[in-house]
């Protein structure tokens, strides 16, 4: 994640100091997911694996936009 992005996240939350749990978390979101999507690959083939998070992506793409609950400070 840049550090760019991490800054501005961290300006949003009003403290620089406390958004170092960020790239931690990030990495591990990253291990377990590629982790699980390997081991589902492996039972399911990479093609149903790799649309289904595609259309993870697709929901939440289309989710935010549409929610009437997202506010922004």
């Amino acid at each position: 994640m840049p550090s760019q992005v991490i800054a501005q996240i961290g300006m949003s939350l009003d403290g620089l100091e406390d958004i170092a749990w960020i790239p931690g978390g990030w990495s591990i979101g990253a291990a377990v997911s590629f982790a699980v999507a390997g081991a589902l690959s492996d039972i399911f083939g990479r093609r149903w694996v790799v649309m289904f998070g595609q259309m993870l992506v697709l929901a939440g793409a289309v989710s935010l936009p549409i929610s009437y609950t997202y506010s922004h400070r």
